[in-house]
């Protein structure tokens, strides 16, 4: 399903959708990091109204925005939910790395950079030449490294997986996964299991696309503490990449007790950004 940060936003403006927030779980490490996930994986929890969006619906969202396709071994991506009121769910995505700035006296870690591997001179040769050749056409300097290959360490096994919290999300989630599966003619590679414990994202992660419009942010008084909880937020998160659309938003603007001028920005945002997708 991509990143947390895309799935944030998806499920944050489906109507239904109470709160969202992002975070870790799947696995056994003890208070996990973005840095050190140890065996979880990344995550969204989701608070719903049943009355407006089942849980059956949210698995049909979760089947259809499979990057990857159903059937391709995928990094590890779950569906966590847990019943609350109003319900909660929660589901997790693919694992994307970045790197922020390291301190002055830190080694940067670089996780990802353009790099070509050579394994012999020819290979250095060809690549060398190449570089050349299209750094004289970009008329500008790459960023493309070349270097010796190394030791090949191959990734991890990817996976899909759908995390359940009760009997009755059991139940719905194995029918669904039945009927996608006769629907894709093929074996799919979500697993079925129970929740385990969610650990919840670092701030700058929640909410990571609303927290680029800082000037909106602070108007709504929007800060890290609240991101994980406000309805605003989750809603907003979506909307300003394009989620949910213009006929959506207009139909419960008003309920969103946003003025007259906040409004016009996030319609200014949707414009621009709906039907662009949401990649990380």
């Amino acid at each position: 399903m991509g990143c947390f940060w895309s799935n944030d936003s998806l499920f944050g403006a489906t109507p239904g959708v109470v709160r969202t927030r992002v975070g870790y779980s799947g696995g056994t490490t003890k208070n996990p990091a973005y840095r050190n996930l140890g065996d979880h994986t990344e995550v969204i929890e989701l608070d719903f109204d049943p009355k407006t969006v089942t849980y059956e619906d949210l698995l049909d969202m979760f089947w259809a925005n499979h990057e990857y396709g159903l059937t391709t071994k995928l990094k590890r991506q779950r569906r966590r939910r847990r019943r609350t009121a109003p319900r909660r769910c929660a589901a997790t995505t693919t694992c994307a790395l970045r790197s922020r700035p390291p301190a002055p006296s830190t080694p940067r870690k670089i996780y990802k950079q353009s790099l070509i591997l050579y394994h012999d001179a020819e290979q250095r040769a060809a690549a060398e030449a190449s570089h050349r050749a299209t750094q004289v056409r970009c008329n500008d300097n790459l960023r493309t490294e070349i270097a010796p290959a190394g030791t090949f360490y191959p990734a991890e096994e990817k996976q899909s997986l759908i995390l359940y919290h009760d009997a009755e999300q059991r139940a719905a989630a194995e029918a669904s996964h039945r009927a996608t599966q006769v629907r894709c003619n093929d074996n799919l590679r979500t697993e079925i299991a129970p929740a385990g414990t969610f650990y919840p994202a670092e701030d700058y992660h929640q909410k990571y696309r609303l927290q680029g419009h800082k000037d909106l942010c602070r108007s709504l008084g929007l800060d890290s503490s609240k991101l994980q909880t406000s309805h605003l937020a989750a809603r907003l998160n979506g909307y300003l990449v394009g989620v949910g659309g213009m006929n959506m938003f207009e139909q419960e603007v008003e309920k969103l007790g946003l003025s007259e001028k906040q409004a016009e920005y996030v319609r200014r945002e949707i414009e621009r950004n709906e039907g662009g997708g949401l990649a990380c």
